[in-house]
């Protein structure tokens, strides 16, 4: 059976789902010359605050170092690449091309990022979290790196050497950027503050919870701590029981029994909003994934709302799904890609990137998978690609 940690698998959906608003370049303050680059602050908007499950803050820099290949090509061909052979292209090095402008959390909106300020002596801290994203580089996972000014250019070329083409961002020694922590950050694909934490045991398991949710409207400020529960909800994919949390708080704060409660009312109603319009776009993706035969999204849209959601919405993608059974070609690759799901749900943290007996068995697995139909379609070039991917770098 289906469980909710399928989810793992939702990120072609994460990527597409809603085709995340192209955000608005950042606004430099010409009154600061020197103050670190970030998001331009909306008016009246409260003042940035790193806190595990509120939105994490813009980003802020002394620079941005680096950029991303603009012709779609990397220098070599390596066990990171999973673009060639029938596999899917590259997920992570399409997305990092994308980006118009600097790495905002706008535009990074729908990846899981790893965003830390390690010195390149600690090779150790460097090597977990290089390995913890280049695994799930298909997971539309990316690593976002600040550094002092003299370890810029090693860090790039590290990061190049791992076909990693993600941000390197300039803090200086003494910097004030609300980003200077030596805590490793899980930042969600909603642009949610995960985790905050220098055991490497406990970025590992945020990390992983992490890929489970799929991307959400952006809440783009923190909210009344009244509101935590719900947001954890929203960010976790579990849009029916947000909203019931944000209802229970606004009824309180309209009735008088929270402290603030003007604010604590209007932000509930914020959340209620992002709320609504997540569902509205989950439901017209449906419709849009069954116009252009993209069945295996509408089974990972299914599998989202039938978690997440109640009522004509939790069913939105099973009843588009019921249409398709009469189409044989379009109904064995439902089938072929819930047979993918159930093989992949057991898919080790670090696989394809570490070797072991988990790892073989699921190789297998895949392999068998594929001698056991002629069709080559979204499952096919999945499980193609990981097994590429592992014998790459294992053989």
């Amino acid at each position: 059976m289906l469980t909710v940690s399928h989810l793992l698998l939702s990120l072609a959906f994460a990527t597409t789902l809603a085709q995340d608003p192209v955000p608005l370049p950042p606004v430099p303050d010409p009154s600061l010359p020197g103050a670190p680059k970030q998001d331009a602050p909306k008016e009246d908007a409260p003042a940035p605050v790193w806190q595990v499950g509120q939105p994490a803050p813009a980003f802020q820099v002394d620079r941005w170092a680096g950029a991303a290949p603009k012709d779609g090509k990397t220098e070599k061909s390596s066990s990171t690449s999973s673009s060639g052979g029938g596999a899917e292209p590259d997920v992570l090095l399409q997305r990092i091309q994308k980006l118009n402008g600097e790495p905002t959390l706008d535009a990074l909106h729908g990846l899981v990022l790893i965003v830390h300020r390690t010195p390149s002596s600690n090779s150790a801290r460097w090597n977990a979290l290089v390995e913890l994203v280049d695994a799930n580089r298909d997971r539309n996972a990316a690593i976002v790196s600040f550094v002092e000014e003299s370890d810029a250019q090693f860090v790039q070329d590290r990061l190049k050497g791992e076909e990693l083409p993600c941000p390197v961002g300039v803090l200086g020694p003494e910097s004030k950027s609300i980003w200077a922590h030596d805590e490793i950050a899980v930042v969600g694909r909603t642009g949610e503050l995960v985790c905050s934490s220098t055991k490497l045991d406990e970025v590992a398991k945020a990390f992983e919870k992490a890929l489970d949710c799929c991307s959400a409207e952006r809440i783009e400020r923190p909210l009344a701590p009244a509101l935590l529960p719900a947001m954890a909800d929203y960010f976790e994919s579990r849009y029916a029981k947000a909203r019931d949390g944000a209802e229970s708080v606004l009824k309180k704060s309209e009735s008088g029994k929270l402290d603030d409660a003007a604010r604590v009312a209007a932000d509930a109603k914020h959340l209620l909003a992002r709320i609504d319009a997540q569902e509205k776009e989950l439901v017209a993706a449906c419709a849009k994934a069954l116009a252009e035969g993209n069945v295996e999204r509408l089974v990972d849209l299914d599998l989202v709302l039938s978690k997440g959601c109640k009522g004509d919405v939790a069913k939105a993608a099973s009843e588009q799904l019921k249409k398709i059974q009469a189409q044989s070609l379009l109904a064995n690759r439902v089938i072929d890609y819930r047979k993918y799901l159930g093989l992949v749900d057991k898919r080790p943290l670090l696989f394809p990137r570490r070797d072991d007996g988990a790892a073989k068995k699921l190789v297998k697995e895949l392999e068998s998978f594929l001698k056991q139909t002629a069709n080559d379609a979204t499952s096919q070039q999945r499980a193609r690609g990981l097994i590429q991917r592992y014998k790459a770098r294992h053989g």
